[in-house]
């Protein structure tokens, strides 16, 4: 899981309080398909943000600026898309399926996708 917030799309965890939002991802999460989107797990708190990763915490105080965090105060989580701009919030629940299929459906995310299967093409 990259480290920066620049050119990834967002998955922001409003403050939750003590529950950890990993938990919040049914049925379970998905790293891999997380990497695959180009897609960053983040957890804002009262004292900042947080990106999350299979290994746990790491520090995004230096990309932090790049989230608008307006839309947390009537939802739990926030995708926000390579234009950083809001595009679906859950409340409570984040269905792993809803969200790669929100995420698929973007003409960037399609874009991406014809670009890897052209270039998996001159591969062979």
């Amino acid at each position: 899981m990259k480290n920066t917030l620049q050119n990834s799309r967002v998955l922001v965890a409003c403050d939750l309080g003590d529950v950890n939002p990993i938990s919040r991802i049914t049925p379970k999460m998905d790293w891999a398909g997380f990497a695959e989107r180009d897609l960053v797990f983040v957890m804002q708190k009262t004292d900042g943000v947080v990106g999350l990763s299979r290994d746990g915490e790491f520090d995004l105080s230096l990309n932090a600026p790049l989230i608008n965090y307006k839309s947390c105060n009537s939802a739990d989580f926030i995708l926000i898309g390579k234009d950083g701009r809001a595009k679906k919030s859950w409340a409570k629940t984040v269905s792993i399926d809803d969200l790669f299929i929100t995420i698929d459906a973007m003409p960037m995310r399609q874009f991406e996708m014809r670009e890897q299967r052209r270039a998996k093409k001159q591969d062979n």
